[in-house]
Parts: structure tokens; sequence; C-alpha cells
């Protein structure tokens, strides 16, 4: 995807929050193939700041039969802080990073109404964020599959819709798509995207104003949720970006944002 320019966006929405539900579910009964592709990918994780919510799930579903070096290491980067944005130079470059960077171009939205300010109004969470969406499968009707997984992973998660359901269309060979949103302290968010039957990986990621990535999309799948494992909290009030890419395939896909009290 070299050379990919970037398709800018911006919402400023009302100050609002959101809660995400969770982490894709690791196969029951997984081998040690399993346990090392999972490792990996917290590794790869890390590269992006936000990691924490990977190695507390690597622990929880692994920590029995991964290795002493796994769990040890694990552990150590569980207690690390997770939500700084890591060095731009120690972030690969790619479609994805360098979209992060875009400063110009933004159209920015008109602010709508969220949640207010004391937090009333989120319903009580009845489902932990890495459970919500097992059993889950895309049709590949990427509209429908978003409200779907909205369904399950908003309300039982605590959480109410900061926006609507939004779509566009990408090829692997287009500009990314970049959304600018207003995040607030108080408040966790989820980002559901999904990608329809012509999109084989669809990547995502948030990063902070200057275009540093605080939380990416590791799988290769056409379905990111951002966080996978728990809702992103941002350390401070301000702007932030939605970074949307097709990274293998062609067509449209639809993504919604979710909001929930920080505890």
């Amino acid at each position: 995807m070299t050379g990919r320019f970037v398709r800018a966006c911006v919402w400023t929405f009302a100050a609002v929050g959101f809660v995400a539900c969770g982490p894709k579910p690791p196969p029951e009964n997984a081998g040690r193939g399993t346990v090392e592709s999972e490792f990996n990918r917290c590794v790869d994780q890390e590269k992006y700041g936000e990691a924490k919510g990977c190695w507390q799930a690597f622990l929880d579903r692994y920590g029995d039969v991964a290795s002493s070096a796994e769990r040890a290491y694990a552990k150590e980067h569980l207690e690390q802080s997770a939500t700084r944005a890591t060095s731009p130079a120690a972030q690969e470059e790619d479609a994805v990073t360098r979209g992060a960077k875009a400063t110009e171009g933004l159209v920015r939205l008109q602010e709508k109404d969220g949640a207010s300010s004391s937090g009333s109004g989120f319903p009580t969470q009845r489902v932990a964020f890495d459970e919500c969406y097992k059993g889950f499968s895309v049709t590949g009707h990427s509209e429908r599959d978003v409200i779907a997984l909205g369904e399950r992973c908003g309300a039982p998660c605590g959480m109410i819709p900061f926006s609507s359901v939004r779509s566009d269309s990408q090829r692997e060979s287009d500009d990314v798509d970049v959304y600018g949103i207003e995040l607030r302290a108080d408040r966790c968010y989820r980002f559901i995207a999904v990608g329809d039957s012509g999109i084989d990986d669809l990547d995502a990621a948030i990063a902070d104003s200057e275009g540093n990535i605080l939380l990416r999309d590791t799988y290769s799948d056409s379905a990111p949720i951002l966080g996978p494992e728990s809702a992103f909290c941002p350390s401070s009030a301000g702007h932030y970006k939605f970074v949307v890419s097709v990274a293998r395939g062609a067509g449209t896909f639809h993504f919604q944002v979710w909001q929930g009290r920080r505890q």
C-alpha cells in the first residue's frame, strides 16, 4: 500500500464517551501454536502503545499452558503503562501510520449532543468486554453485522452509541480514511468496524492529535474492534483520530463508535 494518500473526515461530536466490549475470543483447547500466535500478537500490538488488555487476556486464557518465560514476559509488560503513544520512529511505516499523520483536508462535522456530564443514562454492564462477540460470525453484510455487534457489545457492556452507523467504500490501493473525533477524559470508547464480503482484511487504529498511534487492530480479518480486550479510555480530553484502511480486498465498510462511563 505504498504511496497511498489519506482521505480525512472529522467528527466533532459533543463531548461523549463510550465503553467497549472486548477481544476476540481464543478457540477452546488451544494448542501450542495458538499460544505462540496470541503471544506474538500482543508483542505486535505493544508496538503501538496499548497492549495492557492483550497481555491480561493472554494470561487469563493461556496462563496455564504458556511457558514460564512467556508468563513472566506478559506479567512484566502488563504492569507497564500501555496508554502512551510510542515514538513515531518505532512504529512501522505503512498506510495506517501515514494516514494517522494527516493534518490537512479534515472536514469538521457539527457537534452532536451526548450523555450527560454526570454519566447518567448508561446501562449496567452485564457482559465482559471480551465475551460479547464470542460466537459471532460476519455475514458479508457490513451494515447488518455492525448493528448486530452493537446489540451484543453495546448496552450489554454498559454502553450507549456515540455515533450513528457510518459507512464508506475503499480498495486496498485507495486512500485510507481518517476521522477526527473529540473524546472526553471521563469516558471510555469502543470502535466497531466491519467490511463487506469483498474485504478480506480491514485495519483500524486510534491515534492522538499528533498522529501517534495509541491502539491498533492486529488481527487479519474484516471486523476490527478497538479495543478488543477492553474499552479505549483516553488519558486526556481532546482531538483524536480513527483510521480505517482496507489492507486486502475492496468494498464497503460500516462502523460505529460507542461510549460508556469511565470507571
